[in-house]
């Protein structure tokens, strides 16, 4: 697995399940706070990253593994 950021690993798992920002974000954040992560824009809290793990039905580690966590700022926005 190659390094990519986090926002990347969650635009790639959304489009291989068909999934708009719209149906990820929904009960766990803003679509518009789905697509800020994406473009690595802000970072999930952990609290978040669970809900878009689950939703993505993926284990959290795989969201994490090899990722370069080297973003703007932090939301604790839920």
């Amino acid at each position: 697995m190659s390094t990519s950021s986090l926002g990347q690993r969650i635009r790639e798992l959304r489009l291989r399940k068909g999934m708009t920002q719209i149906e990820l974000a929904k009960g766990i954040c803003t679509p518009s706070m789905i697509s800020q992560i994406e473009s690595d824009r802000a970072r999930p809290s952990y609290k978040m990253l669970v809900g878009l793990a689950n939703r993505l039905e993926v284990p959290m580690e795989h969201l994490l593994k090899e990722v370069d966590l080297e973003m703007e700022y932090t939301s604790d926005v839920i």
